[in-house]
């Protein structure tokens, strides 16, 4: 499955044993302060970062205590305790750690004009926003050229419960989308991209339960996804 990359999100699966379905790619690109190992696949490949998390972590990695000052409000203090250190120490593990610049979304947004797309970024694309979007605007150029699958990322409406974000932020968020400078935009597009088969995100309509089951809400399951699913 050369040709084949899989951008993983943040989202947490507990009850699907999901890591055997996506250590199938070869190529992975993983997103943020998510460390494998953690029901998210084991393999390492790309790591993309936000800026703040690439300062803090790789262009002058800041110390447990300053990292707790800095995220401690909103991620779950457990987490960092647990990851910090495997985090580092697995940074020269990966073929590949970038900045994913986001540029306040409008080179995004360009590549979503581009495509024809109805929905726009009105706030900062997260990280894994941000990677799918440059890949999409690299298909058939010089740096990528394949298919495009995404695993872990919420494509519905929902709590977006994280890997290190505290439970009563992720609500906070929900419920109000002034307390977050990231867009539930993202939402639709991710539909709309999986929808006009420019990315394949059949992987994030898993739902969470020990057999494998796909949500029943009228998306399109692709038949390659299906069949690695059900090989598992």
């Amino acid at each position: 499955m050369s040709n084949k990359i899989l951008v993983i999100g943040n989202k947490p699966y507990h009850n699907l044993q999901l890591s055997p379905i996506l250590d199938k790619f070869e190529h992975n690109i993983r997103c943020n302060f998510a460390v494998p190992g953690n029901n998210n696949g084991n393999l390492y490949d790309q790591l993309a970062l936000c800026n703040h998390l690439f300062q803090n972590f790789v262009h002058n990695p800041a110390s447990l205590e300053k990292i707790i000052d800095i995220y401690g409000s909103e991620y779950d203090l457990d987490y960092i305790h647990e990851t910090y250190t495997p985090f580092l120490d697995s940074i020269n593990k990966y073929k590949n750690v970038f900045h994913a610049e986001h540029n306040n979304g409008n080179r995004q947004n360009k590549t979503l004009e581009d495509m024809g797309c109805p929905y726009r970024l009105n706030k900062i694309p997260r990280t894994g926003m941000t990677v799918v979007l440059d890949l999409v605007d690299q298909l058939g150029q010089s740096g990528y050229d394949g298919t495009i699958y995404l695993s872990n990322f919420s494509i519905m409406r929902e709590v977006r419960h994280s890997y290190c974000l505290k439970r009563e932020v992720a609500e906070k968020h929900y419920e109000n989308e002034d307390s977050t400078v990231h867009s539930m935009e993202e939402i639709e597009i991710l539909q709309w991209l999986h929808y006009n088969k420019i990315v394949d995100a059949s992987l994030c309509l898993l739902e969470d339960r020990p057999t494998p089951t796909f949500t029943q809400l009228g998306f399109e399951i692709s038949d390659f996804i299906r069949h690695i699913v059900e090989e598992q």
